[in-house]
């Protein structure tokens, strides 16, 4: 349960400071989501260094259990499946899956779901 309570601070912390600089610099970053698509030596290193990060988490941290633990092991594989996604998108798809971002509706969505999933962590974490 320690490493569950770990990864719960830290993903917590990070999650919100992702979603909270979403809502307040969403242009500033909306321009370097569109480089990166761009630059596919950036996106290809980026993915790896993505996919590293998720197969820290799913090796550390596999527990299919209900609660936090699960949306710790969740959001691992998606960090995961995020990663390889970035190391074999083509350019195109790429510019395609950033040009989405475009969309007020998604982007804000996405912004408050990593609040919300932040927050959440990041409260049973310090409360455990």
């Amino acid at each position: 349960m320690e490493t569950s309570i770990f990864l719960a601070r830290l993903m917590g912390i990070v999650c919100l400071v992702l979603g909270v600089s979403m809502l307040v610099e969403r242009k500033m970053l909306l321009g370097i989501f569109h480089e990166l698509a761009k630059n596919r030596t950036l996106s290809y290193v980026l993915g790896a260094l993505i996919l590293v990060l998720g197969l820290i988490i799913v090796l550390s941290h596999n527990i299919w259990e209900n609660g936090f633990p699960l949306v710790i092991t969740v959001l691992g594989w998606v960090i995961t499946i995020e990663g390889g996604a970035y190391i074999f998108m083509s350019k195109h798809a790429l510019e395609k899956y950033v040009g989405m971002l475009n969309n007020k509706k998604i982007y804000y969505i996405i912004a408050f779901s990593y609040c919300l999933v932040g927050s959440y962590l990041a409260a049973v974490g310090f409360a455990g």
